[in-house]
């Protein structure tokens, strides 16, 4: 996971404090969606944005555990199938033999008729 620190900009835009990413476009301004109360940020405000993060971030990894459970799954089915697959192409390859064997004994064995 790349994480990438903020550095607050001393700028003030209509209440909204904004800031900037430390990466290499420094001129990318986004608000933070907290009001300025005094010297720093309302507090319900900030409690309430990190609950719904977490939710939101316990909702994706719950997501992402059915997914590689999925994954998983698939996998075993892709298994399987390869499994039967090789068993029906074997069973083919020796019917093949046996038609070409039956086919070579029968032109050997006849002989032409005179009419």
């Amino acid at each position: 996971m790349d994480v990438r620190p903020f550095r607050i900009v001393p700028r003030d835009t209509v209440g909204r404090r904004t800031f900037e990413s430390m990466s290499s476009d420094r001129n990318r301004f986004v608000p933070l969606p907290f009001t300025i109360v005094r010297k720093g940020y309302d507090r319900d405000e900030v409690l309430n944005y990190f609950d719904r993060f977490d939710a939101e971030l316990r909702v994706v990894a719950a997501d992402r555990d059915a997914v590689a459970a999925q994954v998983k799954s698939l996998a075993e089915q892709l298994r399987d199938v390869q499994a039967a697959l090789q068993s029906v192409v074997a069973e083919r390859d020796r019917a093949v033999a046996q038609v070409r064997e039956l086919t070579a004994r029968l032109g050997g064995e006849q002989t032409p008729r005179s009419p």
